[in-house]
């Protein structure tokens, strides 16, 4: 209730129910209606200098009973009279905005000295209502409702509650529907939700309907609170968010050298020299021993110095449609340089055990970063959708490797761990073929072996015809994707991750048949699919077959490696989370039963096994499959 009220707002009331009236009687123009708005405010000029109301204190406690015990309240926290620090506001009916025509219509641009106050550009578009100010005690709205809310405005913390107090303000058990919060075209940076725009206290059991906009892309907007840093439990939004397309835009950037210090196997002191056996011997003596000649094992490195990266960063951060949609992305450039390798182009008639080392490696490493995820609500329905994605690609930029007859042989230019071979064409299906095709120089070869490219088209297959095939043994592209659903106490979520642009190889006993000889190993069922006389398939998965591995057949080759793509399901999980109604008589807090499966299911060209073990003959265990069912309490 209000005490002190000088009868100006209700005169104005009168004068505005008496222009609503005359519209419908006798069909005035807007131009018309605004007119006599205007001269309603004329009348009530003087409200600058009312004195306004106050809330009536009833037990400890303040009750709002009407539109106009709100009114009050809001100017008292707005101009910062009364925060009500310690003390409890209480709503005792359900308020209905409709009810109350606007002394002014809140769609004109012109009316910025209009109203309670002296500002009433914002007051007189709803009543006099302008939301709450700084507000530190409690509020509750002992479950009514608050109908048909209007809050338009240039402001930055926007809504029904402008903000509360850390860790001091409460608003409960409060229901606003069919509200229209409106952030009118403005640069400042704004909070915008339906109970309050930046959340610093609590907020518990309160119910939104309604809509919520901004017409400026520094706002941040949320259905219950634009923003919070404290705690909102058990509250439902169901009022539509809209606002500026773009909500977060951020450009990133970092540029920097770094080094690292890590050293190859069994290498302490790379400055060091030392000496060891391991170049031959003789025997010497009366009775002939052998004795292992000395030389030098280790070859201290002259200048030995930190391997160096020079990073470069660019990434971008954007948030779209009221958060809705988030993207985070980078482009990476590393090179990095006095890489500690070994060098390949001293001869071994230097004299030395090992080829020595030497700072003289150089890589660029590059590729994109990003992730991607989408937020929605769809009433009780809630789910979350996500992905990421990395691509990278490095090249050997400088190695010391011996010159190679051929560009394409060398490692210079290509992915660390590129694989090179030989590119296989089939199989030969009989002698002619073997006769009218290029010499092939790994051993003889007969019908059902593998037939090879001549790749540089000298008449003959040997190594220099051994060039760049498949991709590295790292994988450049990494992935993953899944989505999180929620439902009234149910929740379920599903994760892939995959890997592409990688390649393994092949060989070892197990997969080559009768590596060892004929009946020594165990074979594969897929030796039978190999060419044979009765079956002469040029495309069979194994040639023909022999005692012992044929020299020319495994041969490193497009036949000796397996594309290693593959996309795994990797987890799935099933949850209920019980209500807190339901398990406070037990004397719990909270309780959730849930079902989580690892490694459900597996996509991949290559069937053999796992590919994402890198096996080169099926020799390792496979991830295991596993399934968890447990139950998370307390108490």
């Amino acid at each position: 209730m209000l005490t002190g009220q000088n009868g100006i707002l209700n005169r104005a009331a009168e004068a505005k129910e008496k222009t609503e009236k005359s519209q419908v009687e006798e069909n005035e123009t807007l131009n018309d209606y605004e007119q006599e708005i205007d001269d309603v405010v004329s009348n009530i000029s003087q409200v600058d200098d009312a004195e306004p109301g106050k809330l009536e204190e009833v037990n400890g406690e303040y009750i709002i009973n009407s539109i106009e015990d709100l009114v009050v309240f809001s100017a008292e926290t707005i101009n910062g009279e009364n925060n009500y620090e310690g003390k409890t506001v209480k709503l005792g009916e359900s308020l209905d905005f409709k009810s109350k025509k606007s002394y002014a219509n809140p769609d004109r641009t012109d009316y910025d000295n209009y109203g309670y106050g002296g500002k009433l550009r914002e007051t007189l578009s709803n009543t006099g209502f302008n939301g709450i100010g700084t507000f530190s005690g409690t509020f509750d709205g002992n479950g009514y409702t608050i109908k048909n809310l209007i809050i338009k405005k240039e402001i930055t913390e926007y809504s029904y509650f402008g903000f509360v107090n850390i860790n001091q303000g409460i608003i409960k058990n409060l229901n606003i529907e069919n509200c229209n919060i409106e952030a009118r075209g403005t640069s400042n940076y704004g909070f915008f939700g339906g109970i309050c725009g930046n959340n610093s206290g609590k907020i518990y059991n309160c119910k939104v309907t309604g809509a919520i906009k901004s017409d400026y892309s520094n706002s941040i907007l949320g259905g219950i609170a634009g923003y919070s840093e404290n705690e909102i439990k058990k509250c439902i939004n169901y009022a539509k968010i809209s606002g500026k397309a773009v909500n977060v835009l951020k450009i990133r950037g970092s540029v920097g050298l770094v080094g690292s210090e890590s050293l190859p196997d069994n290498m302490r002191f790379g400055y060091l020299s030392y000496f060891g056996e391991g170049l031959g011997g003789y025997y010497f003596g009366m009775a002939p021993s052998f004795h292992e000649g000395i030389g030098e094992d280790q070859i201290g490195v002259a200048d030995l110095t930190w391997e160096k990266g020079f990073k470069k960063d660019i990434g971008i951060e954007l948030k779209m449609f009221d958060s809705m949609v988030s993207l985070d992305l980078d482009y990476f450039h590393e090179k990095r340089s006095d890489i500690l390798i070994q060098r390949q182009s001293v001869p071994a008639t230097m004299g030395v055990i090992k080829q020595p080392f030497a700072n003289m490696g150089v890589m660029v490493n590059q590729g994109i970063d990003g992730t991607l995820e989408f937020n929605h609500s769809i009433g009780d329905f809630r789910y979350k959708l996500y992905g990421n994605f990395t691509y990278t690609h490095n090249e050997i930029k400088e190695m010391d490797e011996a010159q190679k007859k051929y560009a394409y042989r060398m490692q210079t230019g290509h992915r660390y761990g590129q694989h090179f071979g030989l590119i296989a064409l089939g199989l030969f299906q009989d002698q002619k073929e073997i006769n009218e095709s290029p010499e092939q120089k790994f051993g003889d070869v007969r019908p059902g072996d593998v037939k090879y490219l001549d790749y540089n088209e000298d008449g003959v297959v040997d190594e220099d015809d051994k060039c760049p095939i498949g991709y590295s043994s790292v994988p450049e592209i990494v992935y993953g994707f899944g989505a999180q659903l929620f439902w009234k106490g149910f929740d379920f979520g599903i994760f892939f991750r995959g890997q592409a642009h990688v390649t393994y190889g092949l060989g070892g006993d197990t997969f080559i048949p009768f590596n060892k000889g004929v009946g020594k190993g165990n074979l594969f069922e897929k030796a039978l699919d190999r060419w044979t006389e009765d079956n002469p398939n040029p495309n069979a998965f194994y040639p023909r077959l022999s005692n012992g591995a044929s020299s020319n057949n495994w041969q490193s080759s497009t036949r000796t490696i397996y594309n290693g793509r593959l996309l795994r399901l990797a987890d799935l999980e099933l949850g209920y989370t019980f209500k807190k109604s339901w398990i406070a008589p037990i004397g719990m807090k909270s309780l959730r039963i849930y079902c989580l499966a690892n490694n459900v299911a597996l996509f991949a060209p290559w069937d053999m096994w796992d590919p994402e073990t890198a096996s080169f003959n099926g020799s390792k265990y496979p991830l295991p499959r596993k399934v968890n069912i447990g139950i998370r309490a307390s108490f």
